[in-house]
């Protein structure tokens, strides 16, 4: 079955560019998996599609592919230099401050018990 082709939001020879539904997992994880990841779900229609990002499975948001080997290396190999991660978040409550930053190191999905990456998150209340 293939997805709804809505959720496809940009696609050419090189990227594609898929809306990801929260509690949808982008690849197959360790675990067991209930339903079929996004990444399975669109190879049959994508041959040869590769994530360049993921987000958290509760997150939705928008998961872009390389359409092959090739562009995934170019991407890589650049770092990802020029290329930015936003989120948008509804929070319930007052925010007392207009913006800021947080910088919180958070704990791993590699198991290592203890072990944590550096994160920092810059936000601005919009509304």
């Amino acid at each position: 079955m293939p997805i709804n082709p809505g959720r496809i939001l940009y696609k050419d020879e090189w990227l594609l560019a898929v809306h990801k539904l929260p509690g949808e997992l982008t690849v197959r994880g360790k675990g067991e998996v209930g339903k079929l990841p996004l990444f399975d779900f669109l190879k049959p229609e994508f041959p040869g599609i590769h994530p360049i990002n993921r987000i958290d499975y509760e997150t939705s948001g928008i998961i872009l592919f390389a359409r092959n080997k090739a562009v995934l290396k170019t991407v890589m190999d650049a770092g990802l230099e020029g290329w930015k991660k936003t989120y948008l978040a509804i929070v319930a409550g007052i925010m007392h401050d207009e913006g800021g930053e947080i910088q919180r190191p958070l704990p791993t999905r590699s198991g290592e018990k203890g072990e944590k990456a550096p994160a920092f998150t810059r936000y601005k209340v919009k509304e």
